[in-house]
């Protein structure tokens, strides 16, 4: 972990300051707060395809700034997506391209930068995915990783200790600690990050579940109809599991409502990637590359943006990496000259971008929907083209439903050269994978590593 006085994040944070607002004396307090939802889909936020949302509180709360309803997660894989929008750079460039993968201490993280600037920096996340052993407490006076739910791992021990077998916390438990965090927060600038878990796999362990998927995949290898029966059921589990989020969610935002006369507040409100559930004959997350895994929710709420625009929907497409910059922007800061993210609050045209995991030794073997397997092998790279995912590689560039696709030549090559570019910037870098026993053993318990 980088301290505070370390001369790279004080050299970035000399380039890139700019004055803060109301920061002098009898200026507000400021406040950020950045929610990430795993897993969170963008139908269950917004309703859709003749299925009405399950957030009513949380989308209360988005509804007085602006939700964007083509925001694209970096990658449909947990670790990527929050490293790329606590750095502001793309997979192929911060090098985690796959659960498991450290985030290096050489990249500038948000809470480094904020807490330079003189914000209390704390955290509480909700799965081990986002442990404080990957790097994710990079900048943070409190990084809060402690978990209460258990998930089977096979294993006896961990690092050397008795294993203790808990690996991610629901919403009650997450809220209650979120508003702990609030409590402990000291001073006029406050960062909190909260990220709740609550839709990801095992599907309905907020009621009546839980159901894992792969029991799911199981019964799709059984028989067609009876997987078809699975599927529909996990998605129902889904749902409830989203009812159950909104509602411990809505006490964190409520009491954001009633102290933003004290703070000037920003909130952001963001998904780190889908789930699918049979669409394009994919199950799950993080292999594929669908429009349920990949275009997510996103709101801001802030004074900065929300003054003239509560309710508002925005159509320009917008990524992951894009937070990084805005959150920055929002309280006064300029990014670091590397971060590749736009400001929402001032530009209104962009691109997303992002990359599915990349296996970390040979291929994977996917269960499909249909009972049949597929073998994922390499990176594949992704843009937003109009209203169309181009996905693949520099040879191959496909549709989100991988058929190939056939643009005009001058386009097709303007593809090829980008995802190669891409391509030749992971390879360029390097990561560090923690490949111990006892840490594959837990992401494999929840679905992170195959």
């Amino acid at each position: 972990m980088v301290p505070p006085g370390s001369p790279r994040v004080a050299a970035l944070l000399l380039a890139a300051f700019v004055a803060l607002p109301g920061c002098g004396a009898g200026g507000p307090k400021q406040r950020i707060v950045l929610i990430t939802l795993d897993t969170l889909r963008l139908d269950s936020f917004a309703g859709g395809e003749g299925r009405a949302g399950s957030m009513p509180l949380t989308r209360a709360f988005a509804e007085r700034g602006e939700r964007f309803e083509r925001f694209y997660s970096a990658s449909a894989t947990t670790q990527p997506s929050h490293a790329s929008l606590l750095t502001g750079l793309h997979p192929w460039q911060h090098g985690v391209v796959r659960n498991g993968t450290m985030l290096r201490p050489r990249h500038a993280t948000l809470a480094e930068l904020l807490r330079e600037a003189g914000f209390g920096t704390a955290a509480v996340v909700a799965s081990f995915a986002l442990h404080s052993r990957f790097g994710y407490d990079q900048g943070f006076d409190r990084f809060d990783d402690d978990f209460e739910r258990e998930i089977e791992t096979g294993q006896t021990t961990w690092m050397g200790k008795e294993l203790e077998d808990e690996f991610y916390s629901l919403a009650g438990d997450v809220t209650r600690r979120a508003l702990a965090a609030l409590d402990a927060l000291d001073g006029d600038r406050q960062f909190l990050w909260v990220h709740y878990y609550d839709p990801h796999t095992p599907y309905g362990d907020s009621t009546e579940g839980p159901v894992d998927l792969a029991e799911v995949r199981a019964a799709v290898r059984q028989d067609p109809a009876i997987g078809k029966q699975a599927i529909e059921r996990s998605r129902d589990l889904y749902d409830r599991d989203v009812e159950s989020l909104d509602r411990s969610l809505g006490e964190l935002l409520a009491r954001l409502v009633r102290e933003a006369d004290e703070y000037e507040t920003h909130v952001v409100l963001a998904s780190d990637h889908g789930e699918s559930f049979g669409e394009a004959n994919s199950l799950g997350h993080g292999n594929r590359l669908t429009p349920e895994q990949i275009h997510v929710p996103l709101a801001i709420v802030s004074p900065v943006t929300s003054d003239a625009r509560a309710g508002r929907v925005r159509a320009d497409v917008c990524g992951t990496v894009d937070l990084f910059s805005t959150l920055l922007a929002l309280v006064g800061l300029e990014p670091p000259a590397q971060a590749r993210g736009r400001d929402l609050a001032r530009t209104r045209e962009g691109t997303a971008f992002g990359m599915r995991r990349v296996p970390a030794k040979g291929s994977v073997r996917e269960a499909r929907a249909d009972g049949t397997t597929g073998t994922i092998e390499g990176p594949r790279f992704f843009v937003v083209d109009g209203e169309r995912i181009l996905s693949g590689d520099p040879q191959t560039i496909l549709l989100d439903d991988e058929s190939e696709v056939r643009l005009d030549p001058e386009r097709e090559q303007e593809v090829r050269l980008l995802f190669a570019a891409f391509l030749a910037e992971l390879e360029g870098g390097d990561s560090d994978a923690l490949e111990d026993e006892e840490t594959l053993a837990a992401l494999r318990a929840m679905g992170y590593v195959e």
